[in-house]
């Protein structure tokens, strides 16, 4: 364990941008023993893209788990890319619990592509206010 944080490693072979060939059931075993295992009660899943992310949502939800769906990006809807995502989308994300988008315009963006009702998808920005966040004048003792 590395600085409290536990890493499972999953022996998938990356193939395209460290992504992985989608398996639909072939994940399921991995992540049912990690979410009894570790007592999770809410899983996030994060960016659209990753094939494990939506997987884990998939079958994190269908074994009655909370799940969270984080988006930063904005895509489109008419190159075949994003026609694909797009469905995937609409697939996954049908039943989380509660989304997030980091900015007003990339929660339409998710609201639109996924169908998601939007009291179900809330902004939290990207960024950090200086005006009223600053660092610590002294670092506690570790």
């Amino acid at each position: 364990m590395t600085g409290g944080l536990k890493v499972y490693y999953v022996p998938w072979k990356p193939f395209v941008m460290q992504n992985t060939l989608p398996t639909i059931y072939g994940l399921l075993p991995i992540i049912r023993t990690i979410l009894i295992r570790e007592r999770i009660t809410v899983v996030h899943g994060h960016q659209a893209f990753s094939t494990f992310c939506h997987e884990a949502l998939m079958h994190a939800r269908t074994m009655g788990y909370k799940v969270v769906f984080t988006d930063h990006s904005l895509y489109g809807f008419s190159d075949v890319g994003s026609i694909h995502m797009n469905k995937v989308l609409q697939f996954t994300l049908a039943y989380v619990s509660q989304a997030i988008c980091v900015f007003h315009t990339t929660k339409e963006n998710t609201v639109l592509r996924s169908g998601l009702p939007p009291e179900k998808v809330f902004v939290v920005p990207n960024a950090v206010d200086t005006a009223i966040f600053k660092p610590a004048v002294d670092r506690p003792s570790r």
